[in-house]
């Protein structure tokens, strides 16, 4: 039992860390080379527009322009941890098929 279980934390989790982490970079790369917004910057503006103003001018206090890069920092890891969800829960769904479909 423990065996699949760690099977399943070590290439699911794993693979889908990587890849997660890896598109993210691509992300921020293609972000440098073209100059749009990445998808890192898109979800930081979006989740900033939830939060009441007066934390808003807190954090800005706080943090003066550090905000920006360590909310994106926060946006990447988040992006490279869905991935590993989604590689963990590829991995759990791939252990579950019948054994036909587990050979491609």
């Amino acid at each position: 039992m423990f065996g699949r279980l760690r099977a399943l934390l070590d290439r699911g989790l794993g693979a889908g860390l990587v890849a997660g982490t890896a598109a993210a970079l691509a992300m921020l790369a293609l972000r440098c080379a073209i100059g749009t917004p990445s998808l890192q910057e898109l979800i930081v503006d979006k989740l900033l527009s939830f939060l009441p103003p007066r934390a808003f001018e807190f954090l800005l206090q706080r943090l003066y322009e550090l905000g920006k890069p360590l909310a994106v920092l926060g946006a990447t890891l988040l992006l490279a941890f869905m991935g590993g969800l989604a590689g963990l829960a590829f991995g759990w769904g791939i252990g579950r098929a019948p054994g036909w479909a587990r050979r491609w």
